[in-house]
């Protein structure tokens, strides 16, 4: 089996937020890892993003058997089913989550101390030192054809959009943080396909611009 480690880090909290996925084979060796720089937002958004890229990651390896270990309880039970998730910039990611989670044959969630944790922790230090805006290597004729060719409104207000590969969107506006997806189209702010919100737009809006420049 294989195991998937994944931390957030923010700095301060809330604030920038780096993640980081290290994934092992059953021996034990690295065999891939993420980081990245994705917006501002609080440490329990970090982590969420962080297990979302590293089992995406995963499913890239073609891996149906997956371990997946973290030092945060709070996500571990709330994937787990253990915790209750009230927060609805967390229902979102948690979402996705279970989604991602129902790909693989055979999915385990535990926590591990930080000190189990160190590849991990320093790939989403890594992450949150690049502060940049990621390119957009899939964000092209593939992911959002099926929506992206439909006319949209321009936002009424100006949004710090970036994307992060194998992810999702990250919109800032107000100094908030919402994380959209295009594919199935959801916001942690509780928008979806049948009833967009402006995070939307403003995803929709900024993935057709660098389609069309890629």
């Amino acid at each position: 089996m294989y195991t998937l480690q994944f931390d957030g880090a923010t700095n301060p909290n809330p604030g920038p937020m780096g993640v980081g996925a290290v994934l092992y084979d059953s021996n034990g060796t690295e065999v891939g890892s993420c980081c990245n720089f994705v917006g501002d937002g609080t440490n329990n958004q970090s982590e969420y993003l962080a297990v979302i890229a590293g089992l995406k990651l995963a499913l890239s390896k073609n891996v149906s058997a997956l371990n997946v270990q973290g030092d945060s309880k709070l996500v571990i039970n709330q994937v787990d089913g253990a915790w209750q998730c009230s927060k609805p910039e967390l229902q979102a990611l948690l979402k996705e989550v279970l989604a991602l989670k129902k790909q693989f044959e055979l999915v385990s969630f535990s926590w591990i101390p930080r000190s189990e944790n160190a590849r991990a922790d320093a790939l989403s230090k890594e992450g949150l030192a690049k502060k940049s805006r990621p390119s957009l290597p899939v964000c092209e004729k593939t992911e959002f054809n099926n929506v992206l060719d439909l006319r949209i409104d321009e936002p009424e207000e100006q949004y710090d959009v970036i994307y992060h590969s194998g992810v999702g969107f990250s919109v800032v506006a107000a100094k908030r943080l919402y994380s959209v997806n295009l594919n199935p189209v959801e916001c942690s702010c509780g928008g979806t396909q049948s009833s967009w919100c402006s995070h939307i737009k403003a995803a929709f809006d900024f993935a057709k611009q660098h389609r069309k420049s890629a």
